[in-house]
């Protein structure tokens, strides 16, 4: 029983490790350990510090196993209860996918939670059953200790050197408020005015943390074989729209787009459809364009299949081909039908216009944004720039590249004081 300088019988450690050292260990034995030693010895799992001891050599032992039986037989309850409570969350939630969103949203108070309840059974064992990888609980136990209000991650910028820095973070929150437009186009206009250098990807990621927009559920999408062109002028696209202005009178928006470049080459606005509109749209398109080889992909309307515009694309047919979507080709018109949804959806000015007049003059305006503003299938560039081959002029890979840079030596010398970061690093 007795203990020299270095070594503390195993009987004191297995004591408080149990949290039973008040019940086992007299007060005169208790006072003689380091508080900073007895609270080690209470974070130990007691199936840990366990050697070779005989369970009858003292009276102290057989106590100690005893207690030590009645808590394995609490930690094996505690555990199958806890198995079968995550996976009634997760049925519950819809899939796994589900419940580890939770637990990531949540991830200061998991933390705290394992630290808990591990005296019941091992970290290890704990983040297992909740289906957590060990380097992702690590990462998060590391953003619990390092906390730091002045980070926009509120995490110490020393410890996690990666994050934007503050200066970003006010810069993507401006980039959101003044853009008109999607998250997407506020990304690339800040990139390309030379406000803010980071990926696409991170910008997104940021406008969620920092609360800039809703957020939206996943959705799972069919897969589906796209129609792409590989240059400008390969495929184009036509279609109708419809527009009702103030006055209660309906219009209709003829439209061609190249599938490349996604610029609108040609447009028109009628009080009807007819045919001869949509040969006048293809007949500007062509005619300021001049396309080779390329093909019409349209729907099966009369407008598409008059006499007129056959006679029109017989004439042509060395420089275009007609296809009607879903019977010549297994796809339908929808890169189209997706710029009619971003025009209504994004340009709220169309639904504004008092009568045919005025959605004519808008219209224009609408457009000229349109081409004019970057393109998701482009990144920061737009789609007038693709048209006119314009679409080279940053090395984007290199600005990101020396922005990382430049984000690294700012957070590894923040002299921040309101985190518990201790690092000279």
């Amino acid at each position: 029983m007795a203990h020299g300088n270095s070594r503390y019988p195993n009987e004191y450690k297995l004591a408080y490790a149990l949290g039973a050292e008040k019940e086992l260990l007299e007060e005169d034995i208790r006072k003689t350990i380091p508080y900073s030693t007895s609270n080690r010895w209470r974070q130990l799992n007691p199936l840990e510090i366990l050697g070779h001891e005989d369970p009858k050599s003292n009276a102290l032992m057989q106590h100690i196993y005893s207690k030590l039986d009645e808590r394995m037989q609490i930690d094996a309850a505690f555990e199958k209860a806890l198995r079968s409570f995550v996976d009634l969350m997760q049925e519950a939630l819809g899939g796994d996918n589900a419940f580890q969103d939770i637990l990531k949203d949540n991830r200061e108070s998991v933390v705290g939670w394992v630290f808990q309840n591990h005296e019941h059974i091992t970290k290890k064992s704990l983040i297992e059953i909740l289906g957590v990888s060990a380097a992702t609980f690590n990462y998060w136990q590391a953003i619990s200790l390092y906390h730091c209000d002045s980070s926009p991650l509120n995490q110490c910028a020393k410890q996690s050197s990666q994050q934007i820095t503050l200066a970003e973070a006010r810069s993507i929150k401006r980039a959101v408020k003044e853009v008109k437009w999607n998250i997407g186009a506020s990304w690339a206009i800040a990139v390309r005015e030379k406000q803010l250098a980071i990926s696409k990807s991170t910008f997104y990621k940021y406008v969620h943390v920092l609360g800039l927009s809703e957020p939206k559920r996943k959705r799972r999408k069919p897969k589906k074989s796209k129609f792409r062109a590989k240059k400008l002028h390969q495929i184009w696209h036509a279609d109708i729209t419809q527009v009702k202005t103030l006055d209660g009178c309906k219009s209709y928006i003829y439209v061609i787009i190249d599938n490349y470049s996604r610029a609108i080459l040609s447009y028109a606005v009628k009080r009807k459809i007819k045919a001869e509109y949509s040969l006048e749209v293809l007949k500007n398109a062509v005619r300021t364009h001049s396309p080779a080889n390329s093909k019409y992909v349209t729907d099966g309307g009369p407008e598409n299949r008059s006499i007129e515009m056959k006679e029109y694309l017989a004439k042509e047919e060395k420089h275009i081909k007609h296809l009607i979507a879903m019977k010549d080709i297994h796809h339908t018109n929808s890169m189209i039908e997706r710029v009619f949804k971003t025009i209504k959806g994004e340009f709220d000015k169309i639904f504004q216009a008092e009568n045919h007049e005025e959605l004519e003059h808008v219209l224009g305006s609408i457009i000229n944004d349109y081409n004019n503003r970057p393109h998701s299938e482009h990144g920061i560039y737009t789609p007038a720039e693709v048209l006119q081959g314009n679409n080279n002029w940053m090395d984007l890979k290199e600005t990101l590249a020396e922005s990382i840079k430049k984000r690294l030596a700012t957070n590894q010398t923040c002299s921040c004081t309101k985190c518990e970061c201790k690092s000279e690093d």
